[in-house]
């Protein structure tokens, strides 16, 4: 319910009402909706797939005055993390304060990036709020800062102030692994003729044919954890299944780009962005792990989607085919999403969907725990008793 509450206010706050008729009014309705998604996800009690797991791994976690004993070089996880973890536990010794650090932070950053470049920022947080609320809020928590720390380079990337842009992705590196992408972006950011696409295909793809990730890190001294959690990504394996939902997934980006390259539109901001996201998509189908990379372009991509539609939208009467086929793959979208939620997962738990990891809802105010939520999310992971 509390769901579809939020749902039916950003509805409502698409229609007219707030889009700049009022600065004052705007800003208040934005602050209310921002609020509204930071304390849904941070007053949450024990909703989410893998948010569970840190809520358990959270208690194994040093405080600040164990900080100095240990050892991050032999650690699962990136240093920042642990500081993170650490800075909270002196605070309060609570997962709930995680939480709602977590969320003030990553729902704080993507308000502030969609209203800076969002033409139409009210669709902008719906598309959000559809499509990668529950999974940046309620499962990636770790990645999500990374994430958020690139989204806060991009107006560096934009303006090509490397040295500012680069230390953000060092920053965001030393909380995720998968931070390395914003590392290579600026490579993949520029408008390519067909050969250079290919090429760069061809050279990313030699050393996952013929080479393993695990020996090509070992040779730069990396160390063994580094290497062997890009060993793990790397030899994820994906059924024909995993290969056309992946395909599905980033047909729309695909698609419109190439509306707006045959209406003639004028480029978008994050023109050059979407050949990056087009690059890495293109690989999510038959490299393993190379989906976690798409998660720090997705924002943008909502971006360019939105504004996209509307500027068709508004030379429909000129293109009305292309009007319907942005229209479609809207549509495209969106079902792939819901594909994605209603999933049966009865071989993990009987009787159960995907959904179930986010329904019911329960608050810190009503702290119940979901059983079958609980044993469907570890029964996934392997991690059931």
């Amino acid at each position: 319910m509390v769901y579809l509450f939020l749902l039916f206010f950003i509805i409502l706050t698409c229609f007219d009402i707030g889009q700049k008729k009022n600065k004052l009014f705007d800003r208040i309705l934005y602050s209310i909706l921002f609020l509204a998604f930071v304390l849904i996800a941070g007053l949450r009690y024990r909703v989410g797939g893998d948010s569970l797991a840190y809520q358990e791994y959270f208690n194994t976690y040093p405080n600040l005055s164990q900080l100095k004993h240990f050892d991050f070089k032999n650690e699962e996880y990136r240093p920042l993390w642990y500081i993170l973890n650490a800075i909270i536990k002196s605070i309060d010794n609570s997962f709930i304060l995680f939480q709602f650090v977590q969320a003030t932070f990553v729902n704080g950053v993507i308000f502030w990036f969609i209203q800076k470049y969002c033409r139409h920022k009210y669709v902008g947080i719906l598309f959000y709020f559809l499509l990668e609320y529950t999974y940046f809020n309620m499962e990636i928590l770790r990645e999500s800062f990374p994430i958020c720390i690139f989204l806060l380079s991009v107006p560096f990337l934009l303006k090509r102030k490397w040295v500012k842009y680069y230390l953000f992705s060092i920053v965001a590196l030393y909380f995720h692994l998968s931070a390395i992408i914003a590392l290579v972006i600026p490579f993949l950011q520029r408008k390519m003729k067909v050969w250079y696409i290919v090429a760069i295909i061809i050279l990313v793809w030699i050393p996952f044919t013929f080479l393993y990730p695990y020996e090509v890190f070992q040779v730069f001294n990396f160390t063994l954890v580094f290497s062997q959690q890009v060993q793990t990504y790397t030899s994820l394996h994906i059924n024909i299944y995993g290969i056309l939902m992946q395909i599905i997934g980033i047909l729309p980006v695909i698609a419109f780009k190439l509306i707006r390259h045959k209406c003639k539109l004028p480029p978008h901001l994050f023109e050059n962005l979407m050949t990056a996201y087009i690059i890495i998509g293109l690989f999510t189908p038959f490299v393993g792990g190379f989906a976690r990379f798409l998660n720090y372009l997705v924002i943008i991509s909502i971006v360019y989607i939105v504004d996209t539609i509307f500027l068709i939208k508004v030379y429909k009467k000129y293109f009305p085919r292309k009007y319907l086929v942005a229209q479609a793959f809207i549509l495209v979208l969106f079902s792939h999403q819901t594909y994605f939620y209603v999933q049966d997962t009865s071989r993990y738990q009987k009787d159960t969907r995907l959904y179930d990891r986010y329904l019911p809802y329960y608050s810190v105010f009503d702290p119940v725990i979901d059983h079958q939520r609980e044993m469907l999310y570890f029964k996934s992971m392997g991690m059931w008793p």
